[in-house]
């Protein structure tokens, strides 16, 4: 291989079949930006410039990928064999690998990585026919990850868009590793530039693993001749077509994959009172941010493939001054690269309303971020009255089984600790409760500072996470101790019995919460269990009393109830997790 020169020596015109390399650690370091850079000067100088960040976004993801296995293979060496428990199940491992992404962002990773020269090396070689990137870690996946990879990429080349790859998807399996998203992404791509899927290849070498793309030119850049735009004229759909069209005020838009307009509806130019010898100047019309939107950056439509839901202001003419109409756009890339749209006003005939234009992508973009605030039976309530034609939540009675979960002497522990290093404590000792709790079909209400409340409609699973809480604790805490930090000990209550589900607050701020004695119950409960512990009361052990082993029985004065409770600490459980019968104990026996 050609000698590799630096982003500042790079002349693309110059340097064609040379190479440039980077070694990345992560993806928040000046390196990723060299390779950003580089990718930016050498699409410009070939004038694909405004399909580098499309070229970008694949590199990068093929870079998450490898940065992840990187970081795996140092967190197995690092921890799982140190710890001297390799037996240690493959999900119970990637439960604590992840948790420690969560907590620290792989900060430490890439830390480790970088001291051990084990990051990967991302190669741009490039002539006047194709760009050529090859993404290279020096590790091997699992045969279940590898695996994964390929069904990944073999769905990817079947299926006709992004949308039809997410159902494909086995959601059930909260554990699926390997591609992810970002393989699928890039043959979805390549095949929006109407570029072959065997473009892209990963290969399994004796030390290494090898992501590696060609991007033909052709493909990337805009022919030298400009296409003119065409007149859509009425008689150019079918009878039924036409009739949809007008009665529906429907406008018909077609845009090749360098963004230029090809087509447009003739209605639309007389909405915009563009003579017919003047479309070209239709595109103008058109705010920027959609081509912004639906042709670059992570989600777009050669991504994608369709788009449904877009809402966009045109400025129109009027007889007297300009009006804005909101438009709702649908569309879709058809086989030979077009991007067909079809443009609807939109008519609100209730005049306090006003939607707000901007993309889907934009919605669930914010969808996104405020939805990890928003408790999921919240979420999922919501869904179910508006499909019942209600506009707010109803207080309801029902059976529920009510956890707490809290950490033992947290003000101690994080006394001394720089207040981000306590919040990094924080989500990481609360991450991993709450995938325990999602896993085992619980749903968390809300956290309460160092604590978590967390309701399940079946007691038996509610036992279940708790118990393997409890065990990812010992784990985890096997972590700390290599590194001198003290353990986290988390205690645990569980109740079950009728909580009301009600609406809380203020009309400025809501909370749908459970609330009442079986609530209030839980949290004394918990306040009287152990670090390391589960505690569960006489009911919750009553339905699920076959299924569990005590070790210890007592009764408990709880506040507000003349009589004492009963309770039973937690000995073991047996329960069904993916069709099969489990069996979890709880790792350390509670003393005398």
């Amino acid at each position: 291989m050609s000698k590799a020169i630096t982003v500042a020596e790079l002349d693309p015109l110059a340097h064609r079949n040379k190479v440039f390399r980077v070694q990345l650690f992560d993806l928040f370091s000046s390196e990723e930006k060299q390779v950003r850079d580089a990718i930016y000067k050498i699409t410009d100088a070939y004038g694909g410039r405004k399909l580098a960040p499309v070229v970008y976004t694949m590199v990068r993801e093929l870079a998450v990928n490898a940065l992840k296995a990187v970081y795996k293979k140092i967190f197995y060496e690092r921890v799982i064999e140190e710890l001297g428990i390799p037996e240690v199940s493959y999900t119970e491992w990637l439960d604590l690998f992840k948790a420690e992404i969560d907590a620290h962002r792989a900060e430490n990773f890439s830390r480790i990585a970088r001291e051990e020269g084990v990051g990967i090396s991302v190669y741009l070689k490039f002539n006047e026919d194709a760009l050529s990137i090859k993404i290279v870690n020096q590790g091997k996946p699992s045969e279940l990850e590898y695996e994964r990879i390929q069904n990944a990429i073999e769905k990817s080349r079947q299926v006709a868009n992004m949308r039809a790859l997410m159902e494909e998807q086995d959601v059930r399996d909260s554990h699926s590793e390997g591609a992810g998203m970002g393989i699928p992404m890039c043959i979805m791509t390549l095949k929006g530039l109407h570029i072959s899927p065997d473009n892209f290849r990963i290969e399994l070498k004796s030390r290494a693993t090898v992501a590696s793309l060609e991007l033909p030119w052709q493909n990337l850049l805009p022919p030298s001749a400009k296409k003119e735009t065409s007149i859509l004229a009425p008689e150019a759909f079918s009878r039924a077509g036409s009739d949809l069209i007008e009665k529906l005020d429907f406008a018909i838009l077609c845009f090749d994959r360098f963004e230029n307009l090809t087509e447009v509806s003739e209605s639309f130019l007389e909405k915009l009172k563009i003579p017919k010898e003047r479309v070209g100047e239709v595109k103008a019309v058109i705010p920027q941010r959609f081509f912004r939107d639906i042709f670059r950056g992570v989600h777009n439509i050669r991504v994608v493939q369709q788009f449904e839901n877009y809402r966009i202001r045109l400025t129109l003419p009027g007889d007297e001054k300009p009006t804005e109409v909101l438009y709702h756009v649908n569309g879709y890339l058809d086989e030979d690269g077009t991007l067909r749209t079809m443009w609807q006003p939109v008519v609100l005939h209730d005049i306090k309303t006003r939607l707000s234009e901007g993309s889907i992508l934009d919605s669930l973009r914010i969808q996104n971020i405020i939805k990890r605030y928003i408790p999921q039976n919240v979420m999922r309530k919501a869904v179910e009255m508006t499909a019942a034609g209600r506009e707010e939540l109803p207080n309801e009675v029902v059976n529920a089984t009510v956890l707490f979960a809290d950490i033992v002497g947290f003000t101690r522990l994080s006394e001394n600790m720089h207040p981000l290093a306590v919040i990094e404590m924080l989500n990481l000792a609360l991450g991993m409760v709450a995938n325990a709790l999602v896993r085992h079909g619980g749903t968390i209400d809300k956290y309460m500072g160092d604590a978590v409340f967390a309701l399940f409609d079946d007691p038996l699973k509610a036992v279940a996470a708790a118990v393997e809480i409890q065990n990812l604790y010992l784990e985890l805490n096997a972590m700390r101790e290599i590194r001198d930090q003290p353990p986290i000990e988390m205690r645990i209550g569980i109740h079950s019995g009728k909580v009301i589900m009600g609406n809380v607050g203020s009309a400025e701020r809501l909370d749908w919460t459970a609330i009442g004695d079986v609530v209030n119950t839980a949290s004394r409960i918990e306040q009287n269990s152990a670090g390391g512990q589960v505690l569960i009361s006489d009911s919750t052990y009553a339905m699920i009393h076959d299924r569990v082993e005590w070790q210890r029985e007592m009764q408990i004065s709880v506040k507000g109830k003349v009589e004492q409770l009963k309770v039973y600490f937690v000995k073991s459980v047996s329960f069904q997790l993916r069709e099969k019968t489990q069996k979890l104990q709880i790792p350390e026996p509670l003393a005398g």
